[in-house]
């Protein structure tokens, strides 16, 4: 008898703890889409975004360029991968793998 109301009520903890976390993740996403939405409302919208889009590109980094164009990429059926260094530790210092000159 203890036990079952020992799990009955670690269930309903975990349920509600479950619930906090979902509503709370919903309202950030909610939050960044309205955000995003009202940025490009207040630039002029959809059409006046894209027609200044060739004066932003220099100004990107290739970082921010790759993270525009992964949705569209996905749309497209197609995957950027993504690739970072690997750090390793050598005698107590760090030192990178990189991708050698002539593999690219």
């Amino acid at each position: 008898m203890l036990g079952r109301e020992a799990v009955e009520e670690g269930t309903a903890s975990a349920a509600r703890t479950a619930a906090k976390r979902g509503v709370t993740e919903g309202i950030e996403a909610a939050t960044e889409r309205l955000s995003r939405w009202w940025v490009v409302r207040t630039a002029g919208g959809t059409y006046k975004v894209l027609q200044r889009l060739p004066q932003a590109l220099p100004h990107l980094s290739v970082l921010e360029l790759t993270d525009m164009a992964r949705p569209l990429c996905t749309k497209a059926g197609l995957r950027l991968s993504t690739w970072t260094p690997v750090r390793l530790l050598k005698n107590g210092e760090e030192f990178l793998l990189r991708i050698p000159p002539q593999a690219v």
